[in-house]
């Protein structure tokens, strides 16, 4: 390493100075390298689960909806059109997480490979948006319950005082 010409002279009663970020030397135990591959295929189970689910949501809601619309369904044709478009949306959404945890199951094969501390930084960036991500959907989830359920009991309750 080359010092600057007008840098300070090295402290000789300084400790050592380590290169944690350093040039991403093989450093991860084969126990954490076997960890981590013996989760890969769970990882990748579930996220291809996640993609069926959601192509199945997205085809049953354009079938679904595209029925609702010709009016094939019955009276209320157009509050099913609109229960089925939501139906896409979520399967669209549901796509998300999916890509999150194919992200991460690609990020483990590469660490499993070349067990570096960068690749494995970056498998665990990739978890951390996942989990990000679901908990962000856990919060709004919670809040949308939080709100309906009173909403709920209040429509309910009307109704049971509205009849004679």
């Amino acid at each position: 390493m080359e010092e600057h010409p007008f840098s300070e002279p090295p402290n000789p009663y300084a400790a050592p100075d380590a290169d944690v970020r350093g040039a991403g030397a093989a450093w991860a135990t084969p126990l954490v390298v076997q960890a981590l591959s013996q989760t890969r295929p769970w990882v990748l189970f579930l996220s291809i689960l996640g993609f069926l689910v959601s192509g199945l949501m997205i085809v049953g809601g354009v079938f679904g909806g595209g029925a609702a619309a010709m009016g094939q369904m019955g009276p209320m044709g157009t509050m099913e059109a609109v229960i089925f478009v939501l139906y896409v949306l979520f399967g669209v959404l549901y796509m998300v997480p999916s890509f999150f945890l194919l992200r991460y199951g690609q990020l483990i094969s590469q660490f499993a490979r070349d067990p570096t501390s960068q690749r494995l930084a970056e498998a665990l960036k990739a978890q951390r948006s996942f989990w990000r991500f679901a908990g962000i959907m856990t919060a709004i989830v919670f809040a949308l319950y939080c709100l309906a359920i009173p909403l709920w009991m209040g429509f309910v309750g009307f109704a049971i005082a509205m009849q004679p």
